[in-house]
């Protein structure tokens, strides 16, 4: 279960994608975090679904994640997906998928 601190950061993160414009679809935590077994110097995993993706939003996103990862003196990890990426391909059937869609919390 996603702590009150890990669970803040998450919908800060969320709201600067929203504020800048980023494309997103739905956002899932997943990970450590929120199976409860993190260390100190674990990351916050999150997988976006993106409406498009580019080579710029991928990067305003990673530089978004760094700044709220900073504030808070924590690594954000994301994973960017299209829809027809998340639930029209093969890539659906890996077992990190499976393990996002039974682990994830989505925001």
């Amino acid at each position: 279960m996603l702590n009150h601190f890990d669970r803040q950061i998450a919908e800060e993160f969320k709201d600067n994608l929203l504020a800048n414009q980023i494309p997103l679809e739905e956002i899932r935590i997943f990970g450590s975090r929120v199976r409860g077994d993190f260390t100190p110097e674990s990351d916050l995993d999150v997988c976006l679904i993106l409406r498009e993706t580019s080579p710029e939003i991928e990067a305003r996103i990673s530089r978004l994640a760094w700044e709220v990862g900073f504030k808070h003196q924590l690594i954000i990890t994301t994973v960017e997906y299209t829809p027809e990426a998340w639930y029209n391909s093969p890539l659906r059937e890996s077992p990190f998928i499976k393990a996002i869609n039974q682990e994830g919390i989505t925001l």
